[in-house]
């Protein structure tokens, strides 16, 4: 499908297609515009983009070609399939974009590659080309950042460009123009569309003519702000400056057809060339674009470290909150262990201040029973004595009842302090296991905070050898940890002891409440005849109140903490398992001490193997540490 000549002929009022191409967008924006305003119809968007950009869009991708790309369109494209189902697709977008209209402009930067293309398809539209060609040197493609790196692939893409769309509009009515007179005002479109294509523009009026000039101005400065013409760029190739000569030359004098030899050799020499360059350029953009994301990447993770480095900062100060306050508790368990010592002290001397007492009274009751027997003998002889010892015996019971008034009142005191003793141990009990599940969770927190910390260090160390400064100050950081995980295991093993020395005093406030429970029991005269064998029975709340004791006294609170710390470890064992992160196999068969031992491998690990530096499986071991 290639391009069918044709010469312009006189008052040929077909539709017309400006076709409107150049390399520089700045400066092809900026004469569309100005065309805009002198009447000719832009595309109108659908969505992203309009019609007619997307069909190019979807042309290079069939061919699969892009903008940068350096080599020639695909000749057997224009003789495939695909080209026919984009000619009337191009077609339709033709009709949405513009209508009827019967001037309108096409100035996407992709025509200039697919010029045959659009020339074939505006032919079957039966819509008049007039090809209007802006001209800008390789400089310009440097200078608004079309090169990778140092590679200049923007002298070859500007001359990729001007090739292609020279050679796919020859013969159509075109003009050559410095883009340079188009943005400054020194050209005026009226007056060349008049001279080159044969037709008026329709808006050439004065109102317009000064809306344009107020257009261009903001252009002009930012564009050219010198107001020099464009100089010959002098470091280009040779393809690029000897093409650059030829298109200046037809900007000032016109196009010349004994120029289309030069251009065609260029071309033939640059298409040669062209793939190797391509290859090239596009390893260059692949690295340039590898070597952005590696810095990107590099930010990210230096950015997530601090992070870390942050959380793990704040996470010390949190621990250090929960150890000062488990510092005071303990003070406060040490403080209420003295008050209970001291209660112990005040109600023991009570006691035997009260047993003593009991014994005075009874010894003086049974002398007084005796006194009664021997009165009773001599009833007859001494009746005003019987009734006075009668009287005196009255007076003894109510004595006695007095005194059996004030024990009970003692001992209703001791209860209740005793009561009070009980609810302070419990809040302080209960404030102690809520510490303890505070610092088992800063424990998992600061797990969780280890580990994410070594897999970004170790993505760090991959990416570039430059941080491996970092490695070494995580080491510092991993290195505190442990001290910090040893004073806080220090620290729990305190508070197993306080646990230990609660449990006991309990037992012996047990004990004294049973004490306390045979004594508050009332005497009466039928209940002495038995006392001295109900003192002989052991009852079986004695009996246990005694094991207790001897309980209490053989385990020591060294070896109750022991045994706590055996049932922790157990727990932990079974999570440790549950976790999927212990091999129990591989732990067997690594230490065959265990194996011998017929333990429980991650009852081991969490009870001696942790402390002694063993590994909980083989990648462990592989890194170079435990958890």
């Amino acid at each position: 499908m290639t391009p069918r000549k044709k010469t312009t002929e006189k008052r040929d009022m077909r539709r017309v297609a400006v076709v409107l191409l150049g390399t520089d967008a700045a400066t092809r924006e900026t004469a569309a515009k100005a065309l805009a305003l002198l009447g000719c119809d832009r595309a109108t968007s659908s969505g992203d983009a309009d019609p007619i950009s997307a069909v190019n869009r979807h042309i290079l991708e069939s061919a699969g070609t892009d903008e940068q790309d350096l080599a020639p369109l695909n000749a057997g494209w224009y003789r495939s399939p695909k080209a026919y189902e984009f000619h009337e697709k191009a077609l339709s977008a033709l009709e949405e974009a513009f209508g009827g209209s019967g001037l309108f402009l096409l100035d996407d930067a992709s025509i200039g590659r697919l010029a045959p293309f659009w020339m074939n398809v505006l032919e079957a539209a039966d819509v008049r080309p007039v090809v209007l060609s802006l001209v800008t040197g390789p400089a310009e493609n440097r200078t608004r950042g079309q090169n990778v790196g140092d590679v200049p692939t923007g002298d070859f893409q500007w001359l990729r460009h001007m090739l292609d769309l020279e050679q796919g509009t020859r013969g159509q009515a075109r003009r050559f123009l410095d883009a340079h007179d188009v943005v400054s005002g020194d050209l005026s479109l009226p007056e060349e569309f008049s001279r080159a294509f044969g037709f008026d523009l329709p808006k050439s009026s004065s109102t317009t003519r000064i809306e344009l000039d107020a257009m261009l101005g903001a252009a002009r400065e930012s564009a050219f702000q010198d107001g020099r013409r464009r100089p010959r760029d002098a470091i280009v190739s040779t393809w690029a400056r000897e093409a650059q000569a030829i298109f200046d030359r037809w900007c000032e004098k016109g196009e010349t057809e004994a120029d289309h030899a030069s251009l065609d050799r260029i071309r033939g020499e640059f298409d040669v060339a062209a793939d190797g360059l391509s290859r090239l350029f596009i390893a260059a953009r692949r690295a340039a674009a590898r070597v952005e994301e590696l810095e990107e990447e590099l930010s990210r993770q230096t950015e997530a470290h601090a992070q870390l480095e942050e959380t793990l900062r704040e996470e010390r100060g949190r621990l250090a909150q929960a150890q000062s306050a488990l510092e005071q508790r303990r003070h406060e368990a040490e403080q209420t262990a003295l008050e209970l010592t001291e209660a112990k002290q005040t109600f023991s001397s009570e006691r035997q201040a009260l047993e003593r007492k009991l014994a005075e009274e009874r010894e003086q009751h049974a002398q007084k029973r005796h006194e009664a027997e021997e009165t009773a003998l001599a009833l007859a002889k001494l009746k005003e004595t019987v009734s006075s010892e009668r009287q005196s015996l009255v007076q003894e019971r109510e004595q006695h009842a007095q005194t059996r008034d004030r024990l009970e009142q003692k001992r209703h005191e001791a209860e209740r302090q005793l009561e009070e003793r009980w609810n302070d141990i419990a809040r302080l009990t209960s404030d102690l296991q809520a510490r303890d599940k505070e610092v088992e969770s800063l424990r998992a927190g600061k797990s969780d905070a280890e580990r994410q910390l070594d897999e970004r260090l170790n993505d760090i160390v991959r990416l570039t050898s430059d941080l491996q400064a970092r490695d070494e100050d995580m080491e510092s950081l991993r290195a505190e940890n442990a001290e910090e995980a040893e004073r806080r295991e220090k620290a729990e093993s305190q508070v197993r002891e306080r646990f230990a020395e609660i449990a006991t005093l309990t037992s012996l406030l047990r004990d004294r409440e049973y004490e306390l429970e045979i004594l508050a029991k009332p005497s009466s005269p039928s209940s002495e005849a038995n006392e001295g064998a109900v003192a002989q029975t052991p009852s079986p709340a004695r009996a246990k109140g005694g094991a207790l004791r001897r309980v209490g006294k053989v385990l020591s609170p060294r070896i109750i903490g022991t045994l706590a710390a055996r049932a922790r470890a157990k727990r932990e064992a079974a999570k440790l398992e549950r976790s999927g992160l212990f091999d129990a196999e591989w732990y067997l068969s690594r230490y065959p001490d265990v194996a011998a031992a017929g333990m429980n491998p991650a009852f081991h690990y969490v009870m001696f193997g942790l402390n002694e530096g063993r590994s909980p499986n083989a990648d462990a071991e592989a890194s170079g540490g435990a958890f």
